[in-house]
């Protein structure tokens, strides 16, 4: 598959270069038409993991020390309807809630969420326009997995129309002996997305599938993974299907929640421990109290457009445990530093160059593959062999 697609003069334009199409002869100019759909909300409710969130939940917000919320404070107020249903064991309205959890103000600049649910829904241009999103997502992994060729402007545009499951069974083929069952998620209620024979894919899900590829370069198997600000799951989704059983999520109460649902449903509740639950399991959740606290090697922490949008404190502090206990540190950031309610947003590089130099030691710097803006880096601590 991967040579069939790279047969010399093969081009695929990308939407972001539409108006590079001009250019081509009359004949050549039709851009691919993505095709989408909508996840269904199908799950049936199950009472004993409601209870576990709930019983999660109601710690969560008892206990002072876990008083964060003000990392991510502007959504954090948005997600208090939702803290109060568990709280009150409004479990089946909770569970209808989780059930459309892409609709829903929970993934608000996470993964679709109500901001882009109304106008996609309201709008066939904003959905063809989400959906290039989406496709463009896929033409980035496609590159980068080297299914097709890489495209270049300098040496002109040809665009051929690529069909989309013929674009992901290259990427199954290229991925066959890492990961044998290329499949997105059995489940992801109310999403907006790529309708492929191998699931419902989103710009989301592909962005995290590259980030898992490039952690399965970075460490073994049997690593110890945290993730800081782990959006809906998908990273952890997609390192499970590879293989990783040792991966940690850290976050906000309310996302918490949403990403122990999101990953129950799709990889089963027993493979999940919640931040205060006993028992072992492959994925296991922290408050950011309890990682801060701990002292247990970490093989590679990961970070992927969320750290830019902390409080600096909490990003420091972030900064001072990694330094402490992992051995190595990816992420994936925007480094704009633009202002939110007046205070600008963080630059990790700025940061670990400026308060953390000779601690935690820059290996590693690439743009990214998939999107426009942001730094890949890799760095080390001098816990690295």
């Amino acid at each position: 598959m991967a040579q069939l697609l790279q047969k010399d003069g093969t081009r695929v334009v990308l939407s972001r270069d539409i108006d590079y199409v001009d250019y081509n002869p009359a004949n050549m100019r039709a851009l691919p038409v993505p095709k989408g759909t909508w996840a269904p909300a199908d799950l049936t409710y199950d009472e004993e993991l409601m209870k576990r969130l709930a019983t999660n939940m109601k710690q969560l917000n008892s206990d002072d020390s876990t008083n964060y919320v003000h990392m991510w404070k502007h959504l954090a107020q948005d997600h208090q309807f939702f803290v109060e249903l568990l709280q009150n064991d409004k479990l089946e309205e909770a569970f209808d809630h989780l059930n459309n959890l892409y609709q829903s103000p929970l993934m608000n600049g996470i993964s679709q969420g109500v901001w882009d649910t109304v106008p996609i829904k309201a709008d066939p241009e904003v959905a063809m326009f989400r959906l290039k999103r989406h496709w463009d997502t896929l033409l980035g992994i496609c590159e980068y997995l080297g299914v097709i060729p890489m495209q270049n402007r300098e040496q002109g545009f040809s665009p051929v129309v690529i069909p989309i499951d013929q674009l992901v069974e290259g990427m199954a083929q290229a991925l066959s002996v890492t990961l044998p069952d290329l499949q997105g998620p059995s489940w992801q209620g109310g999403l907006w997305g790529l309708d492929t024979k191998r699931g419902v894919l989103s710009d989301r899900s592909i962005s995290a599938l590259y980030v898992a590829l490039k952690i399965s370069t970075k460490v073994s198997k049997d690593a110890k993974l945290v993730e800081i600000g782990g959006g809906c799951g998908y990273v952890v989704y997609w390192l499970y299907q590879l293989g990783f059983r040792d991966i940690t999520l850290v976050d906000i109460p309310t996302v918490s929640t949403a990403q122990s649902f999101f990953l129950a449903s799709v990889l089963g509740k027993e493979n999940i421990k919640l931040a205060f639950e006993t028992q072992d399991a492959p994925i296991k959740f922290m408050t950011p109290e309890q990682f801060n606290a701990s002292d247990e090697m970490i093989n590679l922490v990961y970070n992927t457009d969320s750290m830019p949008e902390m409080a600096n404190e909490h990003l420091k502090q972030y900064l001072t445990t990694i330094a402490r206990t992992a051995k190595s540190f990816l992420s994936i950031n925007h480094e704009c530093r633009s202002p939110f309610n007046g205070v600008p947003q963080n630059s990790v590089n700025f940061e670990v160059t400026t308060n953390f130099a000779g601690d935690i030691i820059n290996l590693e710097r690439n743009r990214y593959w998939l999107r426009e803006g942001y730094a890949e880096e890799f760095y080390v601590t001098q816990h690295w062999e």
